[in-house]
């Protein structure tokens, strides 16, 4: 269940990349899914 929602996080949030700022608002998604910015940015392909 939880892969699910992550998945459907990161689709999400790159979708919504395309359209909107695209580091910060990635990044902020990321934070939220792994609540941990440094890492989460990092993994999601995006620096701090």
């Amino acid at each position: 269940m939880k892969k699910t929602t992550l998945a459907l996080l990161l689709t999400f949030a790159s979708l919504h990349a395309l359209t909107t700022s695209k580091e910060k608002w990635s990044c902020s998604v990321c934070m939220r899914v792994n609540q941990d910015s440094t890492s989460s940015c990092e993994y999601c392909g995006h620096s701090r």
